[in-house]
């Protein structure tokens, strides 16, 4: 029979190690998505405030006619 014995260290185990780079990859991906959705929300204003200009200079197009 044969017996394998494991050393366990007094540093972290690299399951720990490796869960904790996890959560921490998740926080940093977290605060990269809520940038981006911050952003966008942006972009999307910037948009509706040049659909809202087109219009304006539509009507005034259509009334100097």
């Amino acid at each position: 029979m044969c017996h394998h014995y494991v050393d366990i260290p007094a540093q972290p185990q690299p399951l720990q190690e490796m869960l904790w780079q996890r959560q921490e990859l998740g926080r940093k991906l977290g605060e990269v998505a809520i940038r981006l959705n911050d952003a966008t929300s942006a972009h999307n204003e910037v948009i509706a405030q040049i659909i809202q200009m087109n219009d304006l200079i539509r009507i005034e197009e259509d009334m100097n006619r």
